[in-house]
């Protein structure tokens, strides 16, 4: 059976689709799979409208004789990917790991509704907003099957008007750090990368829903109590990083954030391993992978009490959970994780035996399941 992986990002290119496309292109073969991947890279380069145009010849080019084209996301390389399936008749299916319209609209429409809000609401928005909205509904409903990653986003994909039957839960993968790429204790890495003091960690796109600003004023609230705080934020996003770092500065908390941009696996793990406390504030997760990176690491995690986080912590059993949006529950619990060092390592203690049901083999045998399967009923 042969398989197109359509992709917007990857290697050496980093992100979630980037090392999924890779795993994929690594593993099915293993199951008797051929796989191919599109990278979305190979037209990136031209004009906006003429970019996805060219993909879709990318597309047909490469699937003319393919069994199934698998898209990674629904809009960018969605879109084009579905189109050319169509044209070709073949079998389409869709991987959704988040609200890509709501996305968009939010960073750069003025969309202030939250996920759950713009999967619910009938009005119009921008007519940006409106055509994208229109071409995730458009590839969700040609896609014979839909994979999300967590039982959250099936709600919301359901909510679009796709019948729950053709969408399939499958958790995101988590490949555990190599034991030389954590060997290191936490002082070998805080000496390694000069790092002192009380040190509360971040990691995410420079987005609003990351919560990174009220983050921030938490950490300068809890400077009282703990004089060498530092919050450092790993990642970055150019339509909203200068709006981030002048809100904090604004704040006159540019003292207490370190910026340390995207990093690589190497030095993303030697981070986390310095810290005190690992902190997702977000609003928004479909299912967090860095959650699951944390814990292997073995740092202790507070994350905020969302539908994709619950998925994968248990409050007070492998991490702690705060409601979204109260940052006096958040600064309690960032301040009780710092001064009570053996919670903090009970919590990593159950978190490390927690990440086990998120293996490579469950994944890749739930997506061979459902290749199978379709092959199977397209030739009967």
């Amino acid at each position: 059976m042969r398989i197109i992986v359509a992709t917007g990002l990857y290697p050496p290119e980093i992100g979630g689709p980037a090392t999924f496309s890779a795993l994929l292109e690594k593993e099915l073969p293993e199951r008797g799979f051929d796989v191919s991947v599109v990278p979305f890279r190979r037209v990136r380069k031209l004009p906006k409208i003429v970019r996805h145009a060219a993909y879709f010849f990318s597309i047909i080019k490469e699937a003319r004789d393919s069994d199934i084209v698998l898209a990674l996301d629904p809009v960018s390389v969605g879109f084009p990917a579905a189109c050319a399936a169509l044209f070709l008749k073949k079998m389409f299916v869709i991987r959704v790991a988040g609200d890509y319209a709501w996305e968009q609209g939010v960073l750069r429409f003025g969309v202030q509704d939250s996920i759950d809000e713009f999967s619910f609401q009938k009005r119009s928005y921008p007519l940006p907003v409106f055509l994208l909205r229109r071409a995730e509904l458009f590839v969700a409903r040609h896609a014979r099957i839909i994979i999300v990653p967590s039982e959250y986003l099936k709600k919301i994909v359901a909510r679009w008007g796709i019948s729950e039957n053709r969408i399939f839960v499958i958790r995101n993968a988590f490949t555990p750090p190599e034991s030389s790429e954590i060997s290191e204790s936490k002082s070998e890495a805080r000496a390694a990368l000069h790092i002192q003091g009380t040190v509360v960690m971040s990691a995410g796109r420079f987005v609003p829903w990351k919560g990174f600003e009220p983050l921030a004023e938490v950490v300068g609230e809890l400077a009282a109590e703990f004089p060498d705080i530092r919050l450092y934020i790993i990642g970055d996003e150019p339509l909203y990083e200068n709006i981030l770092k002048t809100r904090i500065e604004k704040a006159g908390l540019a003292d207490r954030v370190i910026y340390l941009g995207r990093l690589n696996r190497k030095e993303l793990y030697r981070h986390i391993k310095t810290a005190d406390v690992f902190v997702l504030n977000s609003t928004y997760e479909g299912l967090s992978h860095q959650l699951l990176e944390v814990a292997a690491i073995g740092t202790p995690r507070i994350a905020t009490n969302i539908p994709g986080n619950k998925e994968v912590i248990e409050d007070g059993i492998n991490g702690i959970l705060v409601e979204p949006g109260i940052k006096s529950s958040l600064k309690a619990a960032i301040r009780n994780m710092l001064k009570n060092p053996a919670l903090a390592e009970e919590l990593e203690v159950h978190a490390r035996k927690n990440i086990d049901k998120f293996s490579i083999y469950d994944m890749i045998t739930q997506y061979e399941k459902i290749f199978r399967r379709l092959k199977k009923r397209n030739d009967a």
